[in-house]
This record gives structure tokens, C-alpha cells and sequence, in this order.
């Protein structure tokens, strides 16, 4: 399977259509033949959904099947993150967050050049991360939204209310929407804005999957539990963030959910593909 970069063709086309789309996040193309990776990288900005929106629309032409919204940015536009969020949830795509080891964050996946800082996914990262029918990662930093300066430009103090209040609200029905357990949503609304905390990954990992994919994939695709997905990445992280040798019996069992994680994984590619096709087709 031959592997190809579809990106410069494509934000050659995003260019002639509008200069401005592309002084937002970085959003680009890791293609094979039949399946593709999505990266959203950097603050996100007015114009990124539509940028997003194009580059799934692109993808579904080509009848290519997006195995992963891979995400790394400190948030940005709230209104903007939820209308991506829209459209992977419509397109049925997986998300992916940066993941926490024992020796730190990981961004595996996205550009060399990414910047330790920026390997995060919180504030209206979260809002897109959310909407993954399948979610993975747990770098997730959430707060009470807030809003930019410009949003409330020529409103009366009675008019501001009433509209952070409409937003609030907007945030809130956005969130149950996209089958976020109530308990993280209050979680959230009870930071203060210019705070931010990160969600355990216990939370994380029971967000892993929303229920209508969990009930469609049944038994089909078995994933490992938790404290076997804790041994991987503990082990993971032994083996090559401290450059440890790792002993016989760990590196049998290494190998043995490294596997199970791999035959999890093209089960859940192939879900994802028969799901996406039936819905580009239908």
C-alpha cells in the first residue's frame, strides 16, 4: 500500500478559494490508498470549519476512509470548534488527543516540528475531541467557555447577558448532544475561565467510545480493559522514554497487548470504513 501527502494540492485549492482560511489552524492530509489521518494542529480560528469541511468533503470524493482526527491545540474559538465538531460527528469520525505517560506527554502522529508546549488538547480542543465516535488520548484540559472580546461589540450590558447566557446554554446542549457524561459537563462549567484542569484518565477512558458506536460494534472488535491499556503505555513508556531494557516476561506481555491492540485497531478501521462508505453512498 503505497503511501502519498495530498496536502499541497489541496490547500492549493483551498487557497484560490480563500487566502484567509489558511491563517488558522493547520489542518492536513496523512493519506494511504483507502484510509487517511486528518491533523488539526495550532489555535483555532474563524474560517477552520470551513477549511475542516472541505478537506472532509475532499476526502469523501475520493471515497477515502478518515481513520482519525488527530488533535494537538490550546483551543481558540469556541462557536468554531463546535461547528467542526458537528461535522465529525456527521461524517462519523474518530478523534484523537495527545496521550499522558509516565515520562510525559506524547504527540505521536503529528508534525516532528510540534513544539512540547502545543502537544495538548484543551478549551474548544476538547469541544472537537468530544465528537469522536471513538475517542482516544487524555490530555484533555477543560474550563467554563468564554468569549471573545469582539463577541459582545455594540451589545448593552442587558443584550450581553442574554447572550452569555444563550451561549451557555448553546455549550451545555452542544455537549449532551455528544454523549458527555453529565458529571464532566459540571466538571467543566465549574472552572473558572481563565483556569484549566485536566480530566483523569480514568474519565478519559470511559469516554473512549459514545454508545450508539459502542452498541454497533458489539462484540466485533475486542479492545483491551483498562488496566491493560495502563500495563501498554506503562511498558511503552519504559521501553522508550527511559531506554530500559525490558525484561523477558514484559516484553512477552509487550508484545501480547501490542497485538490484541493491533487486531483492535484494523477491526475498528474496517467498522469505520463499511460506516463511512454506507453513509457517503446513501
Amino acid at each position: 500500500m503505497q503511501v502519498k501527502h495530498t496536502i499541497v494540492l489541496l490547500f492549493g485549492f483551498l487557497f484560490i478559494l480563500n487566502a484567509n482560511l489558511l491563517l488558522a489552524a493547520r489542518i492536513d492530509i496523512y493519506s494511504t490508498d483507502e484510509f487517511a489521518n486528518i491533523r488539526l494542529v495550532g489555535k483555532i480560528e474563524k474560517g477552520d470549519a470551513e477549511k475542516f469541511e472541505i478537506i472532509v468533503e475532499y476526502l469523501r470524493q475520493e471515497k477515502k476512509t478518515v481513520n482519525m482526527l488527530m488533535l494537538a491545540s490550546i483551543g481558540g474559538d469556541a462557536i468554531e470548534a463546535m461547528q467542526i465538531g458537528a461535522i465529525v460527528r456527521e461524517s462519523l469520525i474518530p478523534t484523537h488527543a495527545p496521550i499522558n505517560i509516565d515520562a510525559g506527554f506524547t504527540c505521536n502522529g503529528f508534525p516532528p516540528e510540534l513544539e512540547d508546549g502545543d502537544c495538548d488538547c484543551a478549551s474548544a480542543c476538547f469541544l472537537i475531541w468530544v465528537a469522536g465516535v471513538y475517542r482516544v488520548g487524555d490530555v484533555l484540559g477543560i474550563h467554563r467557555p468564554h468569549f471573545l472580546e469582539r463577541y459582545f461589540d455594540g451589545l448593552s450590558a442587558s443584550e450581553a447577558q442574554n447572550e452569555y447566557v444563550l451561549m451557555y446554554e448553546r455549550v451545555r446542549s452542544y455537549l449532551k448532544r455528544m454523549d458527555v457524561p453529565e458529571n464532566v459537563i459540571d466538571q467543566m462549567f465549574n472552572i473558572d475561565s481563565d483556569e484549566i484542569a485536566y480530566i483523569d484518565w480514568d474519565t478519559a477512558k470511559s469516554m473512549e467510545f459514545t454508545p450508539f458506536f459502542d452498541e454497533w460494534v458489539g462484540e466485533s472488535c475486542i479492545r483491551l480493559t483498562s488496566k491493560e491499556e495502563m500495563y501498554y503505555w506503562g511498558l511503552l513508556s519504559k521501553k522508550t522514554a527511559e531506554k530500559r531494557v525490558l525484561t523477558k516476561s514484559e516484553r512477552f506481555y509487550f508484545n501480547y497487548l501490542k497485538e490484541r491492540r493491533r487486531n483492535f485497531n484494523n477491526c475498528i478501521r474496517e467498522k469505520l470504513k463499511e460506516a463511512q462508505l454506507k453513509k457517503t453512498t446513501s
